[in-house]
């Protein structure tokens, strides 16, 4: 049995909840959370022994393989550094933290401690976007463009999302549009963004556009300004084909679309809640992480791959901030 000790207890850590209830030989033990009556309520609705206030109190525990950090983002970076100090493999959502100098310390300390360390890049996990990838890596299609993008009602999104101090929704939103640009190109050159702040006092509405040394680039999309939600992963490829996953539905679509393909997707989508679609990816990311610790395996997604997309996000934040192109580092 695999001991967890969950940090945080807002909506995120509810549906990690239910994903642990899920898998075999893991058990949630204690929680925190800054709101002592809410990690309260937390620990009694789930049947959790030990709630605490200070997330240091729950370090001390000694017999956690893992703690879970659902906490906002500007916390992430001392949590995490404080959980590995403690001699805790960590598990955190995304993003690991709000700069590469944090980044930096995060993997000397798990190194140094000899700990695991996995980021919560879930949507790498949904299989629509696991098979696209196993395709390009078989060499069966090869990837010219690559967009993300997601247009959503940022009023659904929490308020401290919204704050500079939190990172914005640059940190919030398009840090998963950047970690599947990673994912799937090689060799990003150059970072170019364009976009405003429109309604919120940080950028909701803008569009960035990444250059590789190879012949591919990339464009993400972000707005925080629609009513309603439109997600998907879009790739053009060197013959011409085009690949659309649907980020909510995780389905793949190749144009032109054929209408049997659209009457199986909504055949499908009548059983699975919308909700239930969207954590496949953070099950199975997480039980891989599981695994990593039970069978001492790498982390599915290193502190090494959370840096790499926090630079990317550093140089889309620099380049709407000063109006130019800017390297990404090697």
């Amino acid at each position: 049995m695999l001991n967890i000790g969950l940090i945080g207890c807002g909506s995120i850590a509810n549906w990690h909840i239910k994903i642990y209830k899920l898998i075999k030989d893991v058990k949630v033990i204690a929680v925190s959370d800054i709101n002592l009556e809410k990690a309260r309520a937390f620990a009694a609705k789930n049947k959790i022994r030990k709630h605490f206030n200070n997330y240091l109190d729950l370090l001390e525990i000694k017999d956690l393989d893992f703690v879970d950090v659902c906490t906002p983002t500007s916390t992430h970076a001392s949590i995490i550094i404080d959980a590995v100090k403690s001699n805790h493999n960590v598990f955190t959502e995304k993003p690991l933290a709000l700069s590469t100098q944090q980044c930096n310390k995060i993997i000397s300390e798990s190194r140094r401690h000899g700990v695991k360390v996995c980021v919560c890049h879930n949507q790498i996990f949904f299989p629509g976007v696991q098979k696209i990838k196993a395709m390009i890596d078989g060499g069966k299609i090869e990837p010219v463009v690559v967009k993300t993008f997601i247009k959503e009602d940022g009023e659904l999104l929490p308020p401290w999302t919204k704050t500079a101090s939190e990172g914005g929704i640059i940190w919030e939103v398009a840090y998963h549009l950047a970690y599947l640009q990673l994912f799937f190109l090689k060799n990003i050159k150059d970072v170019f963004a364009v976009g405003g702040k429109i309604k919120y006092p940080v950028y909701d509405d803008f569009c960035v556009l990444l250059r590789t040394f190879s012949n591919c680039y990339g464009i993400m999309e972000v707005s925080e300004l629609s009513k309603k939600q439109e997600a998907f992963i879009e790739i053009d490829t060197l013959d011409g084909d085009r690949f659309q996953i649907d980020r909510v539905h995780d389905n793949i679509l190749k144009s032109p679309v054929k209408v049997k393909d659209l009457a199986i997707i909504k055949a499908k989508l009548k059983f699975l809640p919308r909700k239930l679609r969207y954590f496949r990816g953070h099950y199975r990311l997480i039980k891989k992480f599981i695994d990593s610790i039970k069978f001492d395996l790498p982390s599915p997604v290193p502190p090494e791959d959370g840096r790499k997309t926090i630079q990317l996000l550093e140089c889309i934040q620099k380049a709407l901030d000063e109006g130019r192109i800017i390297p990404f580092p090697e």
